[in-house]
């Protein structure tokens, strides 16, 4: 039986593709007792793994290990009988403390171990007759394409619950043998993009602004090699002093990484606020100052807000992607970059969709480093 070790923490991803990659037959979840930071993820961590089929419950152990003191830490695992090469330990998780002590744990023992960098990238540690030897191992792209990203929601946060898990949105039996490009360009010029999508789960119908934009954007996320795409999840975030619903409007896991997208099928507030000025036809200087404040405070609470739900969805494992009808303003173009928000135009969403999923910098992105760094 092969046993992965590994330790808790608040960020799943290093866990679920660890599992993934090596397919353990067992699994060792070392925690402290914080509540937040280690022992609830290793409790959810163990049900994800049962719940997906990834592991039988039976064979998943969880060891509780102190996290601030060096000595103990040492005698905790010293107790532990993981001897051979039916041990592997995986070191990407906890706090420093605890990563150091398994890892010279490891070593001591003679356990091979290893740890997750970005860019689903693996180095592994082996030991031989001549010593330590590393190993650089780069996981498919397909890793976590069958996870469900729900799924990876609730084990990840521990504040959310799935209030409407959403429609699931597949390329439907006429997509799969019609020519791609040939719907993409139907649909651009007017065809319903849900004409070629299979959606289970689908909801009341009640058409609303910004649909249509939606199943667009699912629609040419499947054409670009995405398996399914999950919209309009609705999550219920708790906290102490109240309750609130989140809606996300598309979701899905693509190159091992969950991706959140917000589309904004609206005009820009730079419109709005010219079309009030000829509209109104009102001569007071201060008020349309005050109106063009609150209009950019807006876009920048929406921008701020795709990125905090994100990062606590999915920690430094989450794509942010922003569908928006026109482009933002170049403070808020560099407020996106500074907290990872990509943005993709619906008038050349394919291409742009395309480049942000395969790490290309956009014409977007590339003309506000550009002004950013004062060149041309």
């Amino acid at each position: 039986m092969q046993t992965l070790i590994t330790i808790a923490s608040r960020q799943i991803w290093p866990q679920v593709l660890s599992v993934l990659y090596y397919k353990p037959t067992a699994l060792w979840i070392f925690h402290s007792d914080d509540d937040a930071e280690s022992l609830r993820p290793a409790k959810k961590l163990k049900k994800f793994f049962a719940n997906n089929y990834l592991l039988q419950p039976e064979n998943i152990k969880l060891f509780e290990l102190p996290f601030d003191d060096a000595n103990a830490i040492w005698n905790k695992l010293n107790e532990l009988n993981a001897i051979g090469n039916d041990f592997f330990v995986n070191i990407t998780g906890g706090n420093k403390l605890m990563s150091l002590m398994v890892s010279r744990w490891s070593e001591l023992k003679k356990l091979p171990f290893f740890y997750l960098e970005k860019n689903l990238k693996i180095i592994e540690f082996n030991f031989s007759d001549k010593g330590l030897k590393t190993k650089n191992i780069k996981l498919k792209n397909d890793i976590a394409d069958l996870i469900s990203p729900i799924d990876a929601i609730k084990c990840q946060v521990s504040t959310v619950e799935v209030e409407r898990p959403g429609e699931t949105l597949k390329f439907n039996t006429s997509a799969q043998t019609a020519n791609k490009d040939k719907i993409t360009e139907l649909c651009n010029n007017g065809d319903d993009p849900r004409k070629w999508l299979e959606i289970t789960n689908p909801l009341p119908e009640s058409e609303k602004e910004g649909d249509r934009l939606e199943y667009l954007t699912a629609l040419i996320l499947l054409k670009l090699g995405i398996k399914k795409v999950f919209r309009s999840v609705e999550l219920k975030v708790k906290n102490e002093a109240k309750s609130s619903i989140h809606e996300i409007d598309l979701v899905f896991i693509y190159h091992g990484k969950l991706w959140i997208v917000d589309c904004k099928d609206k005009k820009s507030e730079d419109w709005v606020y010219e079309g009030l000025k000829k509209i109104l036809e009102i001569n007071q200087p201060v008020l349309w100052e005050r109106i063009e404040s609150l209009l950019n405070q807006k876009t920048f609470k929406e921008l701020r807000n795709d990125y905090l739900v994100a990062n606590e969805i999915g920690g430094l494992k989450t794509g942010i992607i922003c569908v928006r009808k026109t482009t933002l303003n170049d403070k808020e173009k560099k407020l996106a970059m500074d907290c990872g928000i990509h943005q993709a135009l619906k008038e050349n969403l394919e291409q742009d969709l395309r480049n942000i999923l395969e790490g290309k910098v956009s014409e977007n992105e590339l003309d506000t480093l550009s002004k950013h760094f004062n060149r041309s």
